[in-house]
Parts: C-alpha cells; sequence; structure tokens
C-alpha cells in the first residue's frame, strides 16, 4: 500500500488520538506482565488463558499500529478540507483492517476470562469433590460448568461474527476504500456496528453476571464441604474416644 506524505503534526486532536492508543496497550501490557510475574510467584504452570490473553495483546499492538498510522497518513483527527483524496483511501483501508484486530482482541480477551473463571472456581471444587458420587451430590456443579461453556461458546461466536461483518459487509472487499468498483456494494453498516456493540455489551453483561453467580455457587460448595469435613472429624473422634475405652477396660479385666 502506497502511502501519501505524512500529515503535519500540529493538531490536537490527532495528537489526543496518539496519545490514547498508545497509552491504553501500555496499561494492558503492564497488567500481562504482572500477571506473568504473579505466575511465575507462585511457581503455576500457564495454562491456555494465560496464552489467549497474550494473543489478545498481540492483537491490540496491531490496533494501535493501525491507529496511529491512521492520524499520520489517513487524516485522523484533521479536518476534512486539510486531506487529499490519497489521505481518504489510506483511512478507509485502515478502517477495514482495524476491525479484524478489534474483534480478535476483544474476542480473545473474552474468551481468556472465561477460561480463567472456569479454572478458579470448578477446577479447586472438583478437586474437593474428588470422586464420582461427591459430584453426583452437587448436580449443580455440572449445571453451572454448562452456564460457564455457554458464555465462552457466546464469546467464541461473537468474535468469529465481528470478523466475517469486517471481511463480508463490502463485496468485492477493495470496495471498502474504492467506490468506483463497478458492480461493487455495501450491507447496512450502521446496524452492523449497532449489533456488533450492543452484543458485545450483552457479553460483557453475561461475563460479569457469570462471575457473581460462580462466586456465590462457590462459597456454598466450600461451607458444604466444610460441613461434611466437620462430621467425619466428629465421627473419626468418637470412634478414636470409643477405641480408647476399650483399651482401658480390657487391663482393668486382667487384673
Amino acid at each position: 500500500m502506497a502511502l501519501p506524505p505524512p500529515l503535519p503534526n500540529d493538531n490536537s486532536r490527532a495528537r489526543t488520538v496518539v496519545g490514547c492508543a498508545i497509552a491504553f496497550p501500555a496499561m494492558a501490557t503492564l497488567a500481562v506482565i504482572g500477571r506473568f510475574v504473579a505466575r511465575r510467584l507462585k511457581k503455576a504452570d500457564l495454562m491456555a488463558d494465560d496464552w489467549l490473553i497474550v494473543l489478545a495483546l498481540i492483537a491490540v499492538y496491531g490496533q494501535m499500529i493501525i491507529i496511529i498510522l491512521s492520524v499520520v497518513y489517513g487524516g485522523v483527527g484533521h479536518h476534512l478540507h486539510d486531506l487529499t483524496d490519497e489521505n481518504l483511501v489510506v483511512y478507509f483501508k485502515l478502517l477495514a483492517a482495524v476491525q479484524f484486530s478489534f474483534g480478535l482482541s476483544l474476542g480473545l480477551a473474552k474468551i481468556s476470562i472465561c477460561l480463567l473463571l472456569e479454572r478458579i472456581f470448578f477446577l479447586r471444587e472438583f478437586r474437593i469433590l474428588g470422586t464420582v458420587p461427591m459430584i453426583l451430590k452437587f448436580p449443580s456443579l455440572i449445571h453451572a460448568l454448562c452456564l460457564a461453556r455457554c458464555v465462552m461458546v457466546y464469546c467464541v461466536c461473537w468474535t468469529i461474527m465481528t470478523i466475517a461483518i469486517g471481511a463480508g459487509l463490502c463485496r468485492p472487499f477493495a470496495y471498502n476504500w474504492d467506490k468506483s468498483i463497478e458492480g461493487g456494494s455495501c450491507g447496512a453498516l450502521n446496524p452492523a456496528y449497532i449489533s456488533i456493540a450492543a452484543l458485545d455489551i450483552l457479553g460483557d453483561t453475561m461475563i460479569i453476571a457469570g462471575q457473581v453467580v460462580l462466586r456465590a455457587f462457590s462459597n456454598a460448595i466450600q461451607s458444604s464441604t466444610q460441613t461434611s469435613a466437620t462430621e467425619i472429624f466428629h465421627y473419626v473422634r468418637i470412634v478414636t474416644m470409643k477405641q480408647r475405652g476399650r483399651a482401658v477396660k480390657i487391663p482393668l479385666r486382667l487384673r
């Protein structure tokens, strides 16, 4: 892609866009580094959710580069009368590309969060319950696991939908920036973007609500297992006391 001459860096709005495009990925990088440091300090193995968040961060870097190029060469933050046709072509090309990095970054982050919640709230409970009879004692555990998997599948479908809309909204794909192509057409842009945003908010709501439900469920499982452990402890204590009583009575009878 041939780039036009860079636009002058004399616009406060353009500098604000570049600053935000750098600041947010920087904060995300610090968060991911802190996550891996915590895993190393705990000497815990890296899981699938850790690697997915790394892939999401790479997609965020791609989005940052696209936004910066959109400011420098595409005219984002500049007045329309200061732009040339070449700037507009670059802008629409980068706009078409940013939809893929947007869908990948958010989608991978959502899936990573779902896997993390599943690992926190389920693997520990399965280790506590241990056996099939104990799992059958808590059938709601299986239901909650299915619910968590459904939320994760929803996030996967949202990611595929977002990328598919970006790839197929305009046919041929070059019609995104070249409206002179004969026979080219684009679908309804506003309804497509509104549907992506609305389903994105719905997915975030499901993840937040699911976290609250899973935490309440985990607390109920822990209290139940603690009650069972207390009952077992008292039973062992009673049996031990009875055995001690027999040990005392046997020497007395021998006398």
